[in-house]
């Protein structure tokens, strides 16, 4: 793996009080030819299928986001163009040929940020018609920013929004490579990571990477991992 880093002061007027870590060169590359980089243009169309690629039909991400739906994938391409354009969000994809074929999206938020925009991807453009499952949706939606900001309080913090990986191709580390990059993005801002789960909570814990599960009821499904330098398997980079 190949990371630099570099600090700067945002021009943009809304973010030139806040300084980024930007990652100015950035690859993880197997053996496999499989490379693993922040997403651009290129990747939206392929971005649009990777949820029913990687899912099966009855899994409740097809149910939330039903893959036949034309508005569906057009509300994708609006979202992943508009979280690229946010100094907030990182798309990290998986790239096999000219298909993604994994996707990683990550969203930073503080405590002193605005409470609205602490929901993450989902709530960048708002839902269609095609959201057949619109309620079930928004209170999944709101569930989680409020877990968010119950547990992680005063910590700035990354959500992992999205992880999945096309079935094709799972089982291959695929997974761990994306989850690793976002540890290094994460690290270097003192931030931990946060993320809601119900069927991945053995993948995140068995990566040795520093990830907890939450206790309790009203924590079910909740992860952590708070920043720090030690969690990553030297050997690996």
């Amino acid at each position: 793996m190949i990371l630099l880093v570099t600090s700067f002061e945002a021009e943009d007027d809304h973010d030139k009080w806040r300084s980024f870590v930007c990652i100015v060169a950035f690859m993880a590359q197997g053996s496999d030819g499989l490379e693993v980089r922040e997403a651009s243009e290129a990747d939206i169309k392929s971005l649009t299928t990777i949820i029913p690629r990687s899912c099966a039909p009855d899994a409740l991400l097809n149910q939330l986001f039903p893959p036949d739906s034309v508005l569906i994938q057009q509300w994708w391409a609006e979202v992943y163009r508009k979280a690229a354009k946010l100094a907030s969000y990182y798309i990290l994809v998986t790239v096999h040929g000219y298909t993604v074929i994994g996707v990683l999206t990550l969203h930073f938020w503080r405590p002193e940020d605005p409470i609205s925009t602490n929901n993450g991807l989902c709530t960048l453009v708002p839902l269609t018609d095609g959201h057949v499952k619109r309620k079930e949706l928004e209170e999944a939606l709101y569930n989680q920013a409020s877990r968010r900001e119950r547990i992680m309080q005063k910590q700035p913090n990354f959500m992992i929004d999205l992880m999945v990986v096309d079935q094709e191709y799972q089982n291959g580390g695929i997974g761990r490579r994306m989850v690793e990059c976002a540890c290094r993005i994460a690290d270097p801002k003192n931030a931990a990571i946060f993320l809601q789960t119900t069927k991945a909570i053995a993948f995140y814990l068995n990566l040795n990477m520093g990830f907890e599960s939450q206790r309790g009821d009203e924590e079910s499904g909740v992860v952590i991992r708070l920043p720090t330098q030690d969690h990553l398997d030297p050997d690996s980079t």
